[in-house]
């Protein structure tokens, strides 16, 4: 399967879109604690089902992430032609070393074709 066009900026739409959420829920679970500390639990218990259709929502971001993933989509880790994936710090120390023998700066593709 080929990699979908457009992949890294999907990708990180995707996360941002859990991440967000994620810090909304967290916020939500907050100020309903606050209400149930304050004693006015009318008002918690509707925080709470607001909290509870953000976990769902939570939940179908994190699924819509992973079927990206499986789609070819994802861009966490560097992927060979024969689908072998690498991990970023695998290529930690190479590029490390190339730097230092380059002076310490180096653009991508130079890197690339010296690594």
């Amino acid at each position: 399967m080929s990699r979908p066009p457009r992949r890294r900026e999907v990708t990180a739409a995707i996360r941002a879109v859990e991440t967000e959420v994620g810090a909304a829920l967290a916020e939500q679970k907050a100020r309903a604690a606050k209400e149930v500390a304050r004693g006015k639990y009318a008002a918690a218990d509707a925080m709470v089902s607001t909290a509870k259709a953000l976990e769902d929502f939570h939940q179908r971001a994190r699924a819509l992430r992973s079927e990206w993933q499986a789609l070819g989509g994802s861009t966490g880790a560097a992927q060979s032609p024969n689908g072998d994936r690498s991990k970023p710090w695998e290529y930690f120390e190479p590029i490390q070393e190339c730097l230092r023998s380059l002076g310490g700066e180096a653009k991508r593709q130079e890197l690339e074709t010296a690594v």
